[in-house]
């Protein structure tokens, strides 16, 4: 998908027709919703091994989101420990 030019801030120094990002978000959904397995069909026809890369993107997800969850929990724990402390 080329959007063009979107409306925010990055492309406020530009001058001519930009397309509202609420505008870009529901086509992408329409079309991913719609042509879903077309997609991916065509990603396999050019060589992309789409069980692989599913794979791949769960994995880096759950390792992502893991260690953003350690981290959260750290901090919160680091917050309760100077709370007590403290009073």
């Amino acid at each position: 998908m080329h959007a063009g030019f979107i409306d925010t801030d990055m492309a406020a120094g530009v001058s001519g027709e930009k397309v509202s990002p609420e505008s870009v978000a529901n086509q992408i959904v329409t079309a991913v919703a719609s042509d879903a397995e077309e997609v991916l069909d065509e990603h396999g026809r050019i060589g992309i091994d789409v069980e692989a890369l599913a794979a791949k993107l769960q994995s880096d997800g759950a390792a992502a989101f893991s260690k953003s969850w350690d981290s959260l929990l750290a901090c919160i724990a680091e917050k309760r420990a100077a709370l007590k402390k403290a009073g």
